[in-house]
């Protein structure tokens, strides 16, 4: 409404960016035939800011990443606009590469977190050449790994020779650690500074300390590892948070050496594949009575995730977090990460689990979570 009391003419690129804001598909904005327009400039940077590449062996999807590639090579100025790049690729595509050639080739100034995701599916040679070209952009710093290479020896080692240093956070989603130990042998030692670190597959932290690993641990503050205890590996001196899953029992006793061993450890994270609130109740326990009082005075959060509960478990799991602070005095946090033992959605399961989070001490903040969506280096730090 102007001064005179007369009402103001619409301004195109306001209705339109707030007309666009109640589109769900950033795909289908992105491959529209008006986007690259300048006057639409106030919606590019929210509808660039992610770019999903997903493609498959579909004519309709092929026709869509073409033209996804084509606007974004004919308007480069909406390539700036992305931090986040994330490329799903299931089964043998022939025109991958090529796509990826194109894709690696745009000029990504801003691109800060990239994932590449394959599942157990194999990079070619070409596909994984065109990925290294994504890896030099300078401004990296988040980089995930869920895939398999056709030549761990010289594609995945080469990657770190060019990949850009600048990168901080990795996740590593192999399903052996065999590619592990030849990294540690066959890298550039300390190129790369890292404060996080998790892998999937089965490993302990001693490839880390091998004199050719390319990756500086001593500034970690958050790592993840599976089935097995730190050790005596790891030199992080800076390490807040612990990230341990798939342990069996018999290691706790090995988690509590870690949290010991490591001073400036105050977040410990759990993680179970199997036995539900049982084996929640035993692990607990031991953590609580074998843990010297000035290792649990300074944890200030813990997360517990379990894959499976069943319903009479909710009632075990109340009775055990109930007393929780009378051994952790200092803790502010519990995460709880439940799966229901039969298909059910978030709701339902979130109405069975919350009337037994009133007997908690109140001064402790109790999250339910049923998605992880959250990068894992944020919800762990």
């Amino acid at each position: 409404m102007r001064s005179d009391g007369q009402r103001s003419p619409l301004v195109v690129p306001e209705l339109l960016d707030y007309t666009l804001s109640f589109v769900d598909s950033e795909k289908d904005l992105q491959t529209c035939a008006l986007v690259h327009r300048s006057w639409l400039h106030p919606s590019q940077s929210r509808i660039f800011s992610t770019i999903t590449f997903y493609p498959s062996s579909s004519g309709s999807n092929a026709a869509q990443l073409g033209r996804q590639l084509d606007i974004l090579e004919s308007s480069p100025h909406l390539v700036a606009f992305a931090t986040e790049l994330t490329i799903f690729y299931f089964g043998t595509l022939e025109s991958l590469a090529g796509y990826l050639t194109r894709l690696a080739s745009l000029p990504f100034t801003n691109l800060t977190t990239l994932r590449i995701d394959g599942d157990d599916h194999l990079l070619s040679t070409p596909q994984t050449h065109a990925i290294q070209h994504l890896l030099e952009t300078p401004s990296l710093t988040s980089l995930t790994f869920h895939c398999h290479f056709a030549r761990w020896t010289d594609e995945f080692l080469n990657m770190w020779e060019v990949c850009c240093p600048t990168i901080k956070h990795l996740r590593l989603g192999l399903a052996s650690s065999e590619p592990l130990c030849e990294l540690a042998r066959d890298g550039t030692h300390g190129r790369i500074k890292l404060e996080t670190l998790s892998t999937e597959g089965p490993s302990d932290a001693a490839w880390l300390q091998h004199a050719k690993c390319p990756f500086d641990v001593r500034g970690l503050k958050a790592i993840r590892l599976g089935f097995v205890p730190l050790g005596d590996s790891l030199p992080a001196e800076c390490l807040d948070s612990i990230e341990l899953f798939g342990l069996n029992i018999t290691f706790i006793s090995g988690v509590i050496t870690d949290i010991c061993r490591f001073r400036s450890v105050t977040q410990l994270h759990l993680e179970h594949l199997w036995d539900g609130p049982h084996r929640f109740h035993d692990d607990f326990t031991q953590l609580c009575h074998e843990a010297p009082p000035e290792v649990r005075n300074r944890i200030s959060a813990i997360r517990f995730e379990e894959f499976l509960v069943p319903q009479e478990g909710l009632h075990l799991l109340d009775a055990e977090l109930s007393n929780i602070h009378e051994y952790f005095p200092n803790l502010k946090t519990v995460q709880l990460k439940l799966h229901s033992e039969r298909k059910t959605d978030g709701a339902e399961l979130r109405a069975s689990v919350e009337p037994y989070a009133p007997g908690l001490d109140p001064r402790i903040s109790v999250k339910h979570e049923f998605n992880l969506a959250t990068p894992w280096y944020k919800r762990i730090m």
